[in-house]
């Protein structure tokens, strides 16, 4: 589906934009959703899921890879961690965690335990979430 056409409907306080998008493939009727970006125009997803992320954890949303077309990373600064995220799960990675390998541990192991080096600064921490990220996508 192609996107025919975007607009702002709300800018949200905590740094999200909802828009309302008309998608469609001529000649079918096109559909009307309503869906949210960073202001960077990197989309976050539903509403539902932004709203959860922003506004509920202090999440401010990014993508993980510049390829990447969705937001599944995102820096906490209240908590100073960054998180990793897909529909499935969510986590949380600051200093002193492990930086996240997905086949370390067992099932009972936290996945802030998931790995063998500490991380040690906010660039580990970003490289844990990204991880998580794809480890649960």
């Amino acid at each position: 589906m192609d996107v025919l056409d975007s607009k702002v409907v709300r800018k949200h306080k905590v740094g999200y934009e909802i828009r309302e998008e008309l998608w469609g493939n001529p000649p079918n009727k096109p559909i009307k959703i309503r869906t949210t970006y960073t202001p960077s125009r990197d989309w976050i997803g539903d509403l539902k899921t932004a709203h959860y992320l922003c506004v509920k954890r202090g999440i401010a949303p990014e993508k993980s890879s510049p390829k990447h077309c969705v937001c599944s990373i995102g820096f906490c600064e209240k908590e100073q961690k960054w998180y990793g995220w897909s529909h499935r799960a969510i986590c949380g990675f600051g200093l002193n965690d492990m930086i996240f390998e997905e086949r370390f541990g067992n099932d009972k192991t936290p996945f802030i335990k998931h790995g063998k080096k500490p991380i040690m600064d906010f660039s580990d921490a970003k490289l844990a979430a990204k991880r998580f990220a794809s480890s649960v996508s």
